[in-house]
């Protein structure tokens, strides 16, 4: 990560304008409001001015809130990325459900990872739905692929027989087994871009977004023996 740059937190929020939020979810939207270099970016402002209301935040902070949707992200999108080199932290939020799926944030979090930008999750409950939007990855079309087959010469014709879909693939597999599916997925989506989310919602917590090959290099002699869920790119995507 970019040294002393800000943090992009996603802030999952309930589906429906009455629900209610945790208790240590409000503390931290609570604390981020009051801290003096962290930015609020919403959707829209009504439903915005709705939810924070009835979950009994500060109405001063509504004023402060920062509009993050498909009208204003091309005008804003550079300067938040600036801002947050720069040391700001941003807490994203969407109308309802998971920031970053389906609409701009997937954008915003891409570029926070190619200029190495920490992005962080509320806890969520969900390890492939959360990843998929960690990763910032176009998912308009997205297959989930689930458990590859325990057996190695299974698991290489396994990607060899999903090679041949263009959207973006979903997969998760045991610790221990973490390197040997980065080796053999490199056979089948080499010129792939890859993102490995790698022990979520813990101190442990890492996310690596590169292309294949390139995770091969950074994994190097390292044997991880972490909890992941892989997420690997449609074809042809170098950048939106």
């Amino acid at each position: 990560m970019l040294k002393n740059s800000g943090t992009l937190f996603l802030f999952p929020s309930p589906i429906s304008d009455s629900g209610m939020i945790s208790t240590e979810d409000k503390a931290f939207l609570l604390e981020k409001f009051q801290d003096q270099n962290c930015r609020l970016l919403v959707e829209d402002h009504k439903p915005a001015r709705r939810r924070w209301i009835s979950w009994g935040l500060p109405r001063e902070a509504i004023d402060q809130m920062t509009m993050f949707n498909e009208h204003t992200m091309e005008d804003i999108t550079q300067g938040l990325i600036g801002d947050l080199k720069n040391g700001q932290d941003m807490v994203l939020m969407s109308d309802g459900g998971l920031p970053g799926f389906c609409d701009p944030g997937a954008e915003l979090i891409y570029k926070c990872h190619t200029e190495k930008i920490r992005v962080h999750c509320r806890p969520f409950f969900n390890s492939v739905m959360l990843s998929l939007v960690l990763s910032g990855l176009p998912h308009k079309n997205f297959s989930f692929l689930g458990f590859p087959p325990a057996k190695k010469n299974e698991r290489i014709q396994f990607f060899k027989d999903n090679q041949k879909k263009k959207e973006t693939l979903i997969l998760m597999d045991t610790p221990y087994r973490l390197n040997q599916i980065c080796e053999e997925m490199e056979l089948s989506f080499k010129d792939r871009m890859l993102f490995l989310a790698m022990d979520l919602d813990n101190d442990q917590e890492q996310t690596w977004l590169l292309p294949i090959a390139e995770i091969m290099k950074k994994l190097g002699t390292q044997k991880l023996k972490k909890e992941f869920v892989a997420i690997v790119g449609p074809a042809g995507f170098v950048g939106y």
